[in-house]
Protein backbone atom coordinates (compact mmCIF):
# COMPACT_ATOMS: atom_id res chain seq x y z
CA UNK A 1 0.00 0.00 0.00
CA UNK A 2 2.70 2.04 0.89
CA UNK A 3 4.34 2.09 -2.88
CA UNK A 4 0.55 3.08 -4.25
CA UNK A 5 0.16 5.61 -2.20
CA UNK A 6 -2.62 3.67 -0.23
CA UNK A 7 -4.25 3.01 -3.96
CA UNK A 8 -3.29 -0.88 -4.07
CA UNK A 9 -2.76 -2.96 -6.65
CA UNK A 10 -5.06 -4.85 -9.13
CA UNK A 11 -3.65 -8.10 -9.69
CA UNK A 12 -1.21 -10.22 -7.23
CA UNK A 13 0.85 -13.08 -8.20
CA UNK A 14 1.14 -14.96 -5.44
CA UNK A 15 2.72 -18.55 -5.52
CA UNK A 16 3.71 -19.62 -1.98
CA UNK A 17 0.86 -20.04 -0.20
CA UNK A 18 2.51 -18.57 3.03
CA UNK A 19 0.39 -18.06 5.81
CA UNK A 20 2.74 -15.27 7.25
CA UNK A 21 2.77 -13.41 3.60
CA UNK A 22 -0.62 -14.67 2.30
CA UNK A 23 -2.01 -11.32 4.36
CA UNK A 24 0.11 -8.84 2.98
CA UNK A 25 -0.14 -9.85 -0.37
CA UNK A 26 -4.24 -10.12 0.15
CA UNK A 27 -4.50 -7.08 1.84
CA UNK A 28 -2.18 -4.97 -0.56
CA UNK A 29 -5.36 -5.73 -3.49
CA UNK A 30 -7.16 -2.27 -4.79
CA UNK A 31 -11.05 -2.50 -4.81
CA UNK A 32 -12.07 -4.92 -7.50
CA UNK A 33 -8.83 -6.60 -7.29
CA UNK A 34 -7.84 -10.21 -7.92
CA UNK A 35 -5.42 -12.31 -6.26
CA UNK A 36 -3.81 -15.45 -8.30
CA UNK A 37 -2.31 -18.20 -6.39
CA UNK A 38 -0.11 -21.11 -8.25
CA UNK A 39 1.93 -22.62 -5.26
CA UNK A 40 1.57 -24.05 -1.89
CA UNK A 41 5.39 -24.57 -1.24
CA UNK A 42 4.75 -21.97 2.37
CA UNK A 43 2.29 -24.75 4.13
CA UNK A 44 -0.83 -23.49 1.67
CA UNK A 45 -3.18 -23.14 4.70
CA UNK A 46 -3.71 -19.64 4.93
CA UNK A 47 -6.74 -17.56 6.52
CA UNK A 48 -9.12 -15.15 4.19
CA UNK A 49 -10.98 -12.23 5.56
CA UNK A 50 -14.30 -12.60 3.90
CA UNK A 51 -15.65 -9.38 4.83
CA UNK A 52 -12.91 -7.72 2.71
CA UNK A 53 -13.39 -9.83 -0.02
CA UNK A 54 -17.07 -8.70 -0.32
CA UNK A 55 -16.69 -5.33 0.97
CA UNK A 56 -13.45 -4.62 -1.71
CA UNK A 57 -15.25 -6.78 -4.56
CA UNK A 58 -12.10 -9.09 -4.11
CA UNK A 59 -11.34 -12.25 -6.33
CA UNK A 60 -9.22 -14.73 -5.20
CA UNK A 61 -8.59 -17.63 -8.21
CA UNK A 62 -5.50 -20.73 -8.77
CA UNK A 63 -3.85 -20.02 -11.75
CA UNK A 64 -2.67 -23.84 -12.51
CA UNK A 65 -4.32 -24.75 -15.80
CA UNK A 66 -6.56 -21.61 -16.50
CA UNK A 67 -4.06 -19.90 -18.69
CA UNK A 68 -5.27 -19.60 -22.39
CA UNK A 69 -2.45 -19.80 -25.51
CA UNK A 70 -3.86 -15.81 -26.55
CA UNK A 71 -3.43 -14.73 -22.51
CA UNK A 72 -0.01 -15.91 -22.51
CA UNK A 73 1.42 -14.94 -25.85
CA UNK A 74 -0.55 -11.32 -24.87
CA UNK A 75 1.44 -11.33 -21.61
CA UNK A 76 4.50 -11.87 -23.69
CA UNK A 77 3.85 -9.17 -25.72
CA UNK A 78 3.16 -6.80 -22.93
CA UNK A 79 6.19 -7.61 -21.09
CA UNK A 80 8.50 -7.06 -24.29
CA UNK A 81 7.11 -3.08 -24.85
CA UNK A 82 7.78 -2.67 -21.02
CA UNK A 83 4.41 -2.27 -19.85
CA UNK A 84 4.56 -5.38 -17.17
CA UNK A 85 6.96 -4.18 -14.35
CA UNK A 86 8.32 -6.42 -12.13
CA UNK A 87 9.50 -5.65 -8.56
CA UNK A 88 12.82 -6.33 -8.42
CA UNK A 89 14.56 -6.05 -4.77
CA UNK A 90 18.31 -6.76 -5.89
CA UNK A 91 20.17 -9.02 -8.42
CA UNK A 92 22.72 -11.30 -6.50
CA UNK A 93 25.55 -13.90 -7.59
CA UNK A 94 24.87 -16.82 -7.57
CA UNK A 95 27.52 -18.19 -5.00
CA UNK A 96 25.67 -15.66 -2.60
CA UNK A 97 22.73 -17.71 -2.36
CA UNK A 98 22.31 -19.20 0.93
CA UNK A 99 22.57 -14.78 2.05
CA UNK A 100 19.93 -14.51 -0.35
CA UNK A 101 17.62 -17.45 0.92
CA UNK A 102 17.96 -15.38 4.49
CA UNK A 103 16.90 -12.41 3.22
CA UNK A 104 13.78 -13.63 1.55
CA UNK A 105 13.10 -16.09 4.82
CA UNK A 106 13.81 -13.45 7.05
CA UNK A 107 11.39 -10.41 4.92
CA UNK A 108 14.09 -8.23 4.56
CA UNK A 109 13.16 -8.18 0.50
CA UNK A 110 10.39 -6.18 -1.16
CA UNK A 111 10.05 -7.69 -4.81
CA UNK A 112 12.05 -10.44 -6.48
CA UNK A 113 15.65 -11.82 -5.41
CA UNK A 114 17.62 -12.59 -8.20
CA UNK A 115 20.73 -14.80 -8.22
CA UNK A 116 22.67 -14.38 -11.12
CA UNK A 117 25.02 -16.56 -11.89
CA UNK A 118 27.46 -14.29 -14.60
CA UNK A 119 27.98 -11.60 -11.49
CA UNK A 120 31.48 -12.34 -10.31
Amino acid sequence: MRITEDRGVDVVFENIGDPTLWPGAFNSLAPGGRLVTVGAHGGGLVTLDVRRLYSRRLQVMSGIGTERRDDVERSLQLAAAGQIRVLIDRVMPLREAAAAHRLVEENQTLGKVILDPTLV
